[in-house]
């Protein structure tokens, strides 16, 4: 299906049609807008979005399309960031900078349901302490 979704022979809501699946698009934040950066002559915008999980779902550990991934507290990855364990490229480091400031995810959800969204070009390196 991802396939087919990546070749436009399959879209979205026939996806979700012959899963039986229901997007809440009600639920989600529009919390960033990523930009490469201006030396890069490909020109687009990367859209970020929050929301709640569902109660009883559980986020894949890992897929196909990333390397590497993990689950933290917005907090607990900048405190690894700060001590060069976890490196992170620009929208990263902006986004969970951003998000380690709130002190919960309902007041994430309440800034972003209803906000403006600035957007953020990204810089040319991964951000690393130095």
């Amino acid at each position: 299906m991802h396939d087919a979704l990546l070749k436009n022979s399959l879209s979205f809501i026939s996806l979700l049609e012959s899963e039986e699946l229901r997007c809440d698009l009600a639920s989600l934040g529009y919390f960033l807008i990523g930009r490469p950066p201006l030396q890069v002559s490909q020109r687009f915008d990367t859209r970020f979005f929050v929301a709640a999980l569902p109660p009883d779902q559980i986020p894949l550990e890992s897929s196909y399309e990333v390397t590497h991934s993990l689950w933290l507290a917005p907090e607990r990855a900048m405190q690894l960031h700060e001590r060069g364990q976890l490196p992170m490229i620009f929208p990263t480091f902006v986004s969970l900078r951003t998000l380690a400031d709130f002190e919960t995810l309902e007041s994430v959800l309440k800034e972003f349901h209803a906000g403006t969204v600035t957007p953020v070009s990204s810089k040319p390196s991964t951000l690393t302490k130095q």
